[in-house]
């Protein structure tokens, strides 16, 4: 939560709510608000999106290479297995 939304310290929170019999029902609970942390470092940032490019990178690679083989598979069944060729 932090404390742009809550003082620092020991609150109370309370969930109220009505159920299937009709009846008001109330929750009670017990919080304590205290500082944010840092959830990951700079360095850690780093590796995540690069991990994130590479792993793009290998989906396109092997996208790219079901499509040649598709189109290699799809070339040869038509009789023509050499390169297509240049029209001059």
């Amino acid at each position: 939560m932090g404390s742009r939304f809550a003082i620092l310290g020991e609150h109370t929170l309370q969930l109220q709510g009505v159920a299937e019999d009709g009846f008001v029902k109330a929750a009670n609970l017990g919080v304590v608000v205290q500082e944010s942390v840092v959830l990951a470092s700079d360095s850690a940032r780093t590796l995540m999106i690069w991990g994130a490019v590479g792993s793009v990178v290998v989906v396109a690679l092997f996208g790219l290479a079901l499509w040649m083989m598709r189109r290699r598979r799809l070339s040869s069944r038509m009789g023509y297995t050499g390169p297509l060729p240049v029209v001059r």
